[in-house]
């Protein structure tokens, strides 16, 4: 191509660019004559230029789109092809030096592929080409860097565990029934109140108590590499008392001195102690003390 000049004349000859590729030769000449016409150049194309740069992502475990996009537009010196798009990843957020992306990385607008782990961190950027129509000389314009990442979605307590109903029976029960969850691990505590939250000891084991009262059992859900922890809620769960009913015990007590002293004490409708305290003689024997406890 040739470069703008003025015309050249020379003893009656005219040479003038008439074209971006031409020149045009023309006139009588009146003497021999040398006319020196510049020497064709290649025009270089012009760089697009970018408008919307591509944007800072952050994506939640699980998602299901996303995307990163440039929008930019030929200069207007000359006629171009449709302007061209490759984007890249890179491992630092630099825009050069990355990998092409060969599935799905030659449009304007990227598509983040699904099924990321969350903690992923990557960057992007976008090279833009414009072709010159006449030459095919092409020229390129570089977007700014953008960050992707990939954080964790919420667990979730898909069934609540719920409090027992429970009575003294003399051996250890669970106080609660289980529940479950999506995302993480349920876990387990007992705390000493319903106000404020063990910090430790959590297990994914029910926990179990004995004698009658009131507990408090927390739980939380603890969320895996993709998922967040939920936070602990409690339960109040009582065991009650055995039945207390009275049991009449029909009893003789005499007034004599060395009368047997009888005491009862704990009566329920299983069982009683029976506490005694008895002096008696036997037939030849010694004079002995009975003290015992009988459970009847």
């Amino acid at each position: 191509q040739f470069e703008s000049f003025n015309d050249i004349i020379n003893y009656g000859i005219t040479a003038k660019r008439t074209g971006d590729t031409t020149v045009t030769v023309s006139g009588t000449p009146t003497a021999d004559a040398n006319i020196s016409i510049p020497d064709a150049v290649t025009i270089p194309a012009t760089a697009p230029t970018i408008s919307a740069q591509p944007q800072n992502l952050e994506l939640t475990y699980g998602y299901t789109e996303g995307s990163v996009s440039v929008t930019a537009t030929a200069a207007t010196d000359t006629t171009y092809n449709d302007l061209t798009y490759q984007w890249y990843t890179n491992t630092t957020a630099v825009s050069e030096g990355g990998t092409a992306i060969t599935e799905n990385g030659t449009s304007a607008a990227y598509t983040i592929p699904t099924g990321k782990n969350a903690g992923k961190t990557e960057y992007y950027y976008c090279v833009v080409t414009a072709t010159r129509a006449d030459n095919s000389q092409t020229a390129t314009a570089t977007s700014d860097v953008a960050t992707v990442t990939v954080v964790k979605a919420d667990s979730t307590v898909t069934t609540a565990p719920t409090a027992k109903t429970l009575t003294y029976n003399g051996s250890a029960q669970e106080l609660i029934n289980a529940g479950e969850a999506k995302g993480g691990t349920m876990q387990y505590v007992l705390g000493l109140d319903a106000t404020t939250a063990p910090t430790t000891g959590y297990t994914t084991s029910i926990p179990k108590a004995t004698d009658a009262g009131t507990y408090y059992v927390w739980y939380k859900v603890v969320g895996d590499e993709n998922h967040t922890d939920v936070a602990p809620k409690v339960l109040k769960v009582t065991i009650e008392n055995a039945d207390q009913g009275e049991t009449k015990i029909e009893t003789e007590v005499k007034t004599d001195e060395k009368s047997p002293k009888l005491e009862t004490s704990d009566l329920t409708k299983e069982a009683f102690h029976l506490a005694y305290e008895a002096e008696s003689k036997i037939p030849d024997r010694h004079p002995h003390t009975q003290i015992g406890r009988a459970h009847v």
